[in-house]
């Protein structure tokens, strides 16, 4: 095994054991190990492998296809491993695989230390961001398809290069330019020709260094590169920066009169909570010197946008000895009409000591003044509540000596990427911030005295800083009104929104909320609404098309005016979350537009969305089940394309909590054909989850749903599956009425197969139980009944599996193993992966008893990937526990011990009694 590897993903993709360079073999293993290595050390999912190498168009071979190139990267990176041994590199982790990363063996990583410590108080900048430079031997993941390099995740790392370029230049222009520095600025500004803030960087930094001539020639190389490629002309910083390069040094005299001290920052609030690590990343950026700094704070309505900014423009105002201007944009608020740029810079203006008879009328001529006046001084701008950034880009200043802090409900992607700024996306405070600023207004003892009630007020405000200023406004200025009465106003979501208004427009929350609604166009606006009838925080871009009767392109245009108007947020994986408040007030809005008949019919919509879905999902996770009927789609539903076993099962995992409130939903609306579809089809699907609970409350919902339907074989199909975690959380009792009550609808059915259904759910009752000779019983009548059709192959050999392990269980070693080698063909050949994990368990398990332990821990193994793949986490449970029991048996503690470890976390997770036996084992000193 190799002791330590060196990775580079800054440049070509490439792996090194000190001075030897790793085959990496094929381009796709490449790909895969860049995507790892992009991650920096986190756990990286399949599917979002699959979508780095593929995007939208995977083939149906892309997560085998992926599974082989983390094969062929373990055995290059530790080619003394065993075919199954776990490796110490590239590891299993959160549904995916994680490689293993640190600043001392990614130069990434290094990187990104190296930039972290430039920006500190000690040391010395300039040296940290040359050694960060150095790393770079092109752009990131260089020789990958340019297909997969295009994917935002190597671009944002590429990004990280110029910023830190832009940063290194700025930290060495105060003096004569360190050389080295220099040089690599220069290449940094070679491999993005178009960025101009790095160019007007570099012309600086060559005219500095007494090089004009080399800095007007880089200055008309980037100019004539713009006009071809973008047609545009240079902007006013790398303008400026030119300019300051012809200017003789007299003329520049001129400009250092002194001007009038503003002081325009409004009163911060005498209290500020939280937002510790917000205001920590802005001071970062702010301590190697002048430059400018454009803090985006992004966020949705009521989440403390102006109430950081102030907080943070007051810390910060001393460090602008020129002074503070200060506007609100008004772009979302009680008017529709946002500020016009001209109005702000002419108070701009009058307040530097411009008469307003010489300013202006055009705004470009404005903008320049204004740049003009401010060139070469340290002026702090706080510009809150801007619609876009047009509004704000004429109000910037021209030089880097300015910091400027912009609050916005856009997301002002154009300030990110064409002037640098550094956003700063506020989300829910967390609930410990929450508190604190409740109990700014409210004393100790009320806050003990009703704690049940602060933590309902808190929980119904969900980190919404608007929500929890105006409960406790309201709680403060009427003292003997009881916690408790208002928590049950938050609780009831048809008062949520009455118990948060304040009279005040600008601190009720309905009136905050509608600035941004009234600011959507029609067809966005009607996403929004609709979307307060979802019943999850977060919804797909699919799922939200289908609510909207919608196409997917326009959905996804749709909702990205939404997360621009900061009442939606984007989510990883093609996902939108709206905050708790928003959708009581989407719901509300929805409830006053829109006929009843039309949210029936988007609510119909989403049901199907989903039932489709899962009918798919199981017909990748179990072919060889026979579906009941569903009708075809209704027309505007986009069910989501799954074309591989385990995008269905991420599907699943991703839409956990969804689908549990789709089901309510659809039994709350009387939509009781879906909910026993939805639940049908999950039934297998659901082994994709974490646990148990879920299942039980799906299951009962069925079954009350498919009695109103009067469906007696859907009936005996809900209770049989619920009845399986009721086995596993112990619950027998329960289980055991559910089985008889579906065996008894089963007979008097004449259902022979139903039946022998309910034997196997029955034999795993008994197994759970330690009873094994009843639970063999139940198999093996489950045998002789699925013996009698030739259609129930699959049920037979499972029947003849489960029997397998009770004579393992009941000491028939011999026996156990004959059918467990039996069966296994026949579950290869139908592709039931499931039972091909259980049945190598059943026979390692058999074989280890038999003395032939090494072919037992092969069994073990075996057992373990396939139920890692399918997404079994307690047959995976099941399969680490039997294999570290195999380890011991062979002497090889120290891997029996990590594998009963990875079995128990997997347990204690699932919430299952098998732990217990687990941490015996693991307390035993000699297990």
């Amino acid at each position: 095994m190799l002791d330590s590897l060196w990775f580079t993903l800054l440049g070509p993709v490439r792996v090194w054991d000190g001075e030897r360079e790793l085959d990496l073999g094929a381009p796709q293993q490449r790909a895969v190990l860049a995507v790892l290595l992009a991650h920096a050390g986190q756990p990286v999912r399949i599917a979002e492998i699959v979508d780095s190498l593929w995007w939208q168009d995977p083939p149906d071979s892309a997560v085998n296809t992926v599974h082989r190139s983390i094969g062929y990267l373990r055995r290059a990176l530790e080619p003394q491993l065993a075919p199954r041994e776990p490796g110490s590199w590239l590891t299993r982790a959160g549904g995916g695989y994680r490689l293993r990363a640190d600043a001392e063996t990614s130069d990434l990583l290094r990187f990104r230390r190296l930039v972290e410590q430039a920006h500190g108080q000690d040391g010395d900048p300039v040296a940290r961001f040359a050694e960060a430079l150095r790393l770079w031997r092109g752009t990131a993941a260089e020789g990958v398809s340019a297909d997969v390099r295009e994917r935002p995740v190597f671009t944002a790392i590429d990004r990280e290069y110029v910023m830190a370029a832009r940063e290194a230049a700025d930290a060495t222009l105060p003096g004569r330019p360190d050389a080295t520095l220099l040089s690599l600025v220069e290449l940094a500004a070679d491999r993005a020709v178009l960025d101009e803030p790095l160019q007007a960087r570099v012309v600086r930094l060559l005219a500095e260094s007494g090089r004009q001539t080399d800095a007007l020639e880089r200055f008309d190389k980037v100019r004539a590169k713009l006009r071809d490629e973008l047609g545009l002309n240079p902007g006013g910083e790398l303008v400026g920066a030119r300019d300051a390069v012809l200017r003789p040094p007299a003329a520049t005299a001129g400009l250092s009169r002194p001007l009038p001290r503003p002081a325009q920052l409004p009163i911060g609030l005498p209290v500020f909570v939280g937002r510790a690590a917000e205001i920590a990343t802005v001071q970062a950026r702010m301590q190697n010197g002048p430059f400018v700094v454009i803090t985006a704070i992004g966020g949705m309505a009521g989440i403390g946008k102006t109430s950081l900014a102030l907080h943070l423009a007051h810390q910060v105002a001393t460090q602008f000895p020129d002074g503070q201007l200060y506007a609100d944009l008004r772009g979302f608020g009680p008017g529709d009409v946002a500020v016009h740029p001209s109005d702000i810079l002419r108070s701009f203006l009058e307040a530097l000591g411009v008469a307003p008879a010489t300013i202006p009328q055009d705004l470009d001529a404005q903008a320049a003044l204004f740049r003009s006046k401010v060139a070469g001084r340290r002026f702090l701008l706080l510009l809150d509540n801007a619609r876009d950034t047009e509004q704000v880009r004429p109000l910037l200043p021209g030089t880097a000596t300015s910091m400027v802090i912009v609050t916005s409900r856009d997301r002002l992607a154009g300030l990110v990427v064409s002037q640098g700024a550094w956003p700063v996306v506020l989300a829910a405070m967390p609930d410990n911030e929450s508190r604190r600023l409740l109990s700014v207004r409210l004393d100790d003892e009320r806050m003990r005295a009703e704690s049940a009630a602060v933590d309902e007020i808190l929980a119904a405000c969900a980190g919404l800083p608007l929500g929890v200023t105006i409960v406790a406004a309201h709680a403060a200025t009427h003292p003997d009104v009881r916690l408790g009465e208002i928590s049950a106003g938050l609780r009831d979501a048809t008062r949520r929104l009455d118990t948060l208004s304040a009279g005040d427009p600008q601190a009720d929350i309905r009136a905050v909320f509608s600035w941004s609604y009234r600011q959507l166009a029609s067809a966005p606006a009607r996403m929004f609404r609709l979307l307060g009838l979802h019943p999850a925080p977060d919804i797909s871009a699919d799922a939200a098309a289908s609510l909207a009767g919608a196409t997917p392109g326009a959905a996804r245009e749709f909702l990205a005016d939404l997360v621009a108007a900061g009442l939606v947020t984007e989510q990883p994986g093609d996902r939108y979350a709206m905050h708790d408040l928003l959708r009581s007030y989407a719901a509300e809005v929805a409830e006053q537009i829109d006929s009843e008949q039309l949210r029936r019919q988007a609510v119909a919509r989403l049901l199907d969305h989903y039932a489709q879905t899962a009918y798919a999902a199981d017909r990748l996770v179990s072919p060889y089940r026979k579906p009941p009927p569903i009708e075809a789609p209704l027309e505007g539903v986009t069910p989501t394309d799954l074309t591989a076993r385990g995008g269905a099962v991420d599907w699943c995992r991703n839409e956990q909590r969804v689908l549990r409130a789709a089901i309510a939903l659809a039994e709350a609306h009387g939509f009781d054909a879906r909910v026993w579809q939805l639940g049908w089809a999950l039934a297998d699907v659901r082994r994709a989850r974490t646990g148990w609970l879920d299942e039980i409350d799906i299951q009962s919902a069925v079954v009350r749903s498919v009695q109103r339907l009067g469906d007696l074989a859907a009936e005996a199909f809900a209770r049989r599956v619920r009845a399986y975690p009721l086995i596993l959380l112990s619950r027998f009792d329960e289980a055991v009425e559910d089985l008889d009550t579906a065996l008894g609808i089963h007979r008097r059915l004449g259902d022979l197969i139903g039946e022998g259904r309910v034997h196997m759910s029955l034999g795993m009752a008994y197994d759970q139980r330690q009873r094994h000779q009843e639970a063999l019983s139940h198999a093996e009548r489950a045998a002789e009944l699925f013996r009698g059709d030739p259609g129930e192959r699959l049920s037979l050999a499972n029947a003849l599996s489960a029997a397998g392990w009770e004579h393992a269980q009941l000491g028939d070693y011999e026996r156990a193993r004959d059918l467990c080698r039996q069966v296994l063909p026949v579950f290869e050949e139908l592709g039931d992966r499931n039972n091909q994990s259980s049945t190598w368990d059943s026979l390692g398990f058999a074989l280890q008893k038999l003395g032939q332990n090494e072919d037992a821990l092969d069994c073990f193994s075996r057992s373990l990937e396939i139920a890692r793949e399918v997404g079994e986490r307690y047959g995976e449970a099941t399969a680490l526990t039997h294999r570290a029991d195999a380890y011991a048996a062979l002497n090889d503690l120290p891997s029996a011990r990590r594998s009963w470890q990875q079995a128990l976390a997997i347990l204690e997770d699932l919430d299952h009694h098998d732990a217990e036996a687990v941490r015996r084992k693991l307390a035993s000193p000699e297990p």
